[in-house]
């Protein structure tokens, strides 16, 4: 049958991040996490995430930003951090 690696080797990778983040939250590593990822990535990640990471979620960016500049970052983060500190205040 006709494999696309590329898309097994995705979701792999998607699980692995789904069990690192499980195995920190479980070891109390983060209080809240920021997810940021292509829209597809994003949305396969949420599929493979335990509830307690979920419960965790503080924000989500459906966007790839790997080629962005590190100093672009920012641009695209800060409207995040702004909703979270006004949630903490």
């Amino acid at each position: 049958p006709h494999h696309d690696y590329r898309k097994l080797e995705k979701h792999k990778f998607t699980v692995s991040l789904a069990e690192a983040l499980d195995k920190a939250c479980a070891a109390d590593k983060y209080d809240q996490v920021v997810l940021v990822a292509p829209k597809r990535s994003l949305g396969e990640l949420r599929t493979v995430l335990s509830e307690r990471v979920r419960s965790r979620i503080a924000g989500e960016l459906a966007k790839d930003l790997t080629k962005h500049p590190s100093e672009d970052l920012w641009e695209h983060l800060s409207p995040i951090a702004e909703k979270l500190r006004r949630t903490v205040a």
